[in-house]
């Protein structure tokens, strides 16, 4: 008799259960999460007593209620049906209803927990891949030459952390989102450009390759601070690619190869208009004013624009973009924005509508004011002691008890229509007399005032 693949896998159970204890599969946990994975064995241990004691169904199932499961787990009843989505989700176990009443039937899908225990990946790469893309669309990340611009942008900063440490990518608490994607895609290029002998790739012999500074702008980050280590050039982790150019081409005499026709073109200019000289520690400056990280990705935006417009006008460009976006309420994340657009050369304009905005909220604080104005001037009112009500409190007081009452029955009901409460309830505050005289003296003073003009 031919076995089916559900009988074939049969050797789980024993792998996965014993008769007094549970045993978590290390590759299982990393690919389920530590909860789930308990889940999942917890299940596969009650299939196993069912099929040994000839409970199963035809088809395999077992029948378990969740009271059954919340009580052998502690699990609450919200994360049971939690589980039972996600495993079959996963396609970790089959679930059916059926009868009258319904009942849930269980089967476990050892067939996939078998391939999940035999994948060819560790557990870490596991747990990795079920922390990262979790909830998202699978993606292979085992290499980081896999790891895509689009993939890291959709990703939360928390994932790019995991990321970072997945591949030993350098970064520090202080750095933003954009920073790090940055970081992860300089690792990535580095590797693209230069490798590592583990990779197969050799490294090149940087005194002999380095004979221009095209060279060695074609060379690796890595591989310039090694020749700066071979010359003795001194520098810093601070350094970026274009410093380290800078120092290495300053020692070894280099000169950068321009065009004639452009070298021409660019001495003709200067003989007729003399321009500022911008050196590159001034548009650092510049980001400094700004508030916002000089990272790789800006410098190199800068070098594109001072490569198609003067220094000045990138000057003026780099402020008026700034300023503009500062100019603009809707935009959250200033730097972010910021990049952005000097990474592609466009200008931020700023639109009539948000123009519009700024005059409507200029009259709503103007509003606000007045507003505020008119509640101190009620405050004073209620506060400011009111010489000729006091009078009229005075003589209430000198009144007989009779008097008093009767003027105490139309303050009452004169409290009760005004401010639409009961006159029960405005019986029942009298158990308090201090707030029961506090909440009806104005009243009362208002029927004083009426008797008064009565009178005159």
């Amino acid at each position: 008799m031919i076995k089916s693949s559900h009988e074939k896998n049969e050797h789980i159970y024993d792998l996965l259960t014993q008769d007094s204890y549970f045993i978590l599969n290390r590759k299982l946990n990393s690919y389920c999460g530590l909860v789930l994975g308990a889940f999942i064995v917890f299940l596969l241990d009650k299939e196993k007593y069912h099929k040994y004691n000839g409970e199963l169904t035809q088809d395999g199932y077992f029948y378990a209620t969740d009271m059954d499961i919340m009580l052998m787990t502690g699990l609450t009843s919200s994360q049971v049906s939690k589980l039972k989505n996600t495993a079959v989700e996963k396609e970790l176990v089959f679930i059916k209803r059926e009868g009258i009443p319904l009942k849930t039937y269980y089967k476990i899908n050892l067939q996939k927990i078998n391939d999940i225990m035999n994948l060819n990946k560790t557990a870490m790469e596991l747990s990795y891949e079920r922390i990262i893309f979790e909830n998202k669309e699978q993606k292979d990340i085992s290499n980081l030459l896999n790891v895509s611009e689009a993939t890291l942008s959709n990703l939360t900063f928390k994932d790019l952390r995991f990321i970072c440490k997945k591949f030993k990518v350098s970064y520090s608490g202080k750095n933003t989102k954009l920073e790090i994607i940055e970081k992860i895609l300089e690792e990535k290029e580095k590797i693209l450009q230069g490798g590592t002998p583990a990779q197969g790739i050799i490294p090149v012999n940087t005194k002999s390759e380095a004979s221009s500074v095209q060279e060695l702008k074609n060379m690796t980050f890595k591989n310039l601070r090694i020749m700066c280590k071979e010359l003795n050039i001194s520098y810093s982790g601070k350094d970026t690619k274009d410093v380290l150019i800078n120092k290495i081409a300053d020692f070894k005499g280099f000169l950068e190869e321009e065009p004639k026709e452009e070298q021409n073109k660019e001495s003709e200019e200067e003989a007729i208009v003399p321009e500022i000289v911008f050196d590159k520690k001034d548009f650092e400056e510049l980001f400094k004013e700004f508030d916002i990280s000089y990272t790789y990705k800006n410098q190199l935006a800068v070098k594109k624009l001072r490569e198609k417009m003067s220094d000045s006008d990138v000057y003026l460009y780099l402020k008026e973009t700034y300023e503009n976006i500062k100019a603009t309420p809707e935009v959250k994340n200033i730097g972010a924005l910021f990049s952005s657009k000097i990474a592609k050369g466009e200008r931020q304009i700023i639109s009539k509508s948000t123009s519009k905005e700024k005059k409507t909220e200029e009259k709503k604080s103007e509003a606000k004011k007045t507003s505020k104005n008119l509640i101190k001037e009620v405050i004073n009112d209620i506060f400011t002691p009111n010489n000729s009500d006091d009078k009229l409190m005075e003589k209430y007081e000198k009144y007989s008890t009779e008097e008093k009452e009767k003027i105490e029955k139309k303050a009452m009901a004169l409290c009760a229509s005004s401010q639409n409460i009961s006159l029960d309830f405005l019986k029942a505050m009298k158990k308090n007399p201090l707030l029961f005289s506090s909440m009806l003296k104005p009243f009362i003073i208002q029927v004083l005032k009426k008797q008064l003009d009565e009178a005159s």
